[in-house]
């Protein structure tokens, strides 16, 4: 007797592995961090990391601190009504550890802070970065629809947010293009509806296009004055390819801004012990194209190595950088790092399977602008020019504790140099 044909997977019942930040794909060959425990009918996901670092950046612009990245998510899944309903929650103490001014990071977006200008820091985490629910349901043998909603959330926009990618999971320092690629994977109030199968997703959000205020410890007003969509396509288990498009609404208040677009494409490739992506983001500011290119890779060599790196190339405007009275608009930056981290074979465990304790330096390179006063043409008043570019050094010390990829950006203040 032939026995019968298995049931084919509903598209609802994708793998755990795929699941990044807010509704966005990671490849299925690549690894399963957190822990992961069934409560009853209850899937219960926890998935945590803490990096413990020492900062030390040189150059005019160059600060130093000693801090703590560090976040926590918790997820749940739970059969609902023929589909799968799923909470999220994501918080960090990074207010706290790292301070309200963030962590040194040369070159990254200056931002408002307590009616002053912070630059070459990386904000913290909000104390609540992702409070969602997810409702995913089947319509057909291979077509589900799915629905995304919160008071804070992470809209259809950008590729996976880099603290979730696998190709980061021993790099807890935001890229350079953060603010062109993933940062809105903290937005106070995003809808997102979807339709998928096993292999193509496309989806589409209403969501805030505010940058969080200064206070990173409340809840911004909520509010939906922008849109986005993304397709994303799993071609096979090793791969993930997501294109973007987004449209921010004008802004008033501190990050006053005129509207604008942004575009994105992101290839992921992941396999259990080698994870790597390519992310090219860009702003379209005024009719003029802003890009930011990225490229990373962490290569697990055992249960207890790793080597990871990161280069990017980035645009940046002298706002961006705080050049007051610059006249030259835009600054071009390319950086690169790479870093060997060991981990110590008596505390560690598979990050995989449970926590994981080590410590590892990573050295980073780039470009500082540097402006020279001169007299203008018709004399008077000295007007400043950017006229070179200096090599800065850059040393982060971390100890990572993590089961899971890794932190993300924000740190306690240190002092200038």
């Amino acid at each position: 007797m032939t026995p019968p044909a298995p049931t084919p997977a509903r598209p609802v019942d994708l793998s755990m592995r795929r699941m990044g930040s807010g509704t966005a794909w990671l490849p299925d060959s690549g690894p399963l961090p957190g822990h992961h425990v069934m409560l009853g009918d209850w899937m219960v996901m926890v998935h945590y990391s803490l990096f413990l670092q020492y900062i030390r950046e040189y150059g005019t612009r160059g600060a130093y601190q000693v801090g703590s990245v560090n976040w926590v998510m918790l997820a749940a899944a739970h059969p609902l009504a023929g589909g799968a309903l799923r909470l999220r929650a994501m918080a960090s103490a990074e207010p706290w550890t790292v301070g309200a001014r963030g962590y040194p990071e040369l070159l990254q977006v200056a931002e408002p802070y307590q009616g002053d200008i912070v630059t070459d820091h990386q904000h913290p985490h909000e104390l609540l970065s992702e409070t969602a629910v997810q409702y995913d349901r089947a319509v057909g043998s291979d077509l589900a629809l799915s629905i995304y909603g919160g008071p804070v959330g992470e809209p259809a926009l950008g590729p996976v947010a880099y603290m979730h990618r696998p190709s980061a999971e021993y790099d807890p320092v935001a890229p350079l293009g953060h603010h062109l690629q993933d940062v809105t994977h903290t937005s106070f109030g995003v809808v997102t509806l979807g339709a998928f199968t096993r292999a193509v997703k496309l989806e589409g959000s209403a969501f805030n296009g505010a940058h969080p205020d200064e206070n990173r410890t409340d809840f911004d007003p909520l509010r939906l004055d922008s849109y986005s969509g993304r397709l994303t396509v799993n071609p096979g288990p090793e791969w993930s390819v997501a294109g973007w498009f987004g449209h921010f609404a004008p802004q008033s208040g501190a990050h006053a801004h005129e509207a604008f677009d942004r575009v994105g494409l992101s290839v992921i490739h992941g396999r259990r012990d080698w994870s790597s992506t390519l992310v090219w983001g860009a702003n379209i500011e005024n009719g003029q194209l802003r890009n930011s290119v990225l490229v990373e890779s962490t290569r697990q060599l055992d249960r207890v190595n790793a080597i990871f790196g990161r280069a990017e190339y980035v645009r940046r405007t002298a706002e961006e950088l705080a050049l007051v009275g610059s006249v030259s608009p835009v600054a071009r930056h390319r950086r690169a790092h790479a870093g060997l981290r060991a981990r110590d074979r008596a505390l560690s465990l598979s990050s995989r399977h449970g926590s994981s304790a080590g410590s590892g330096a990573v050295p980073a390179g780039g470009v500082e602008p540097v402006l020279r006063k001169q007299e203008s043409p018709g004399g008077g008043d000295l007007a400043q020019h950017p006229t070179g570019l200096t090599s800065p050094a850059r040393t982060v010390v971390l100890t990572p504790c993590s089961p899971l990829p890794s932190g993300e950006g924000g740190e306690g203040e240190g002092g200038d140099e």
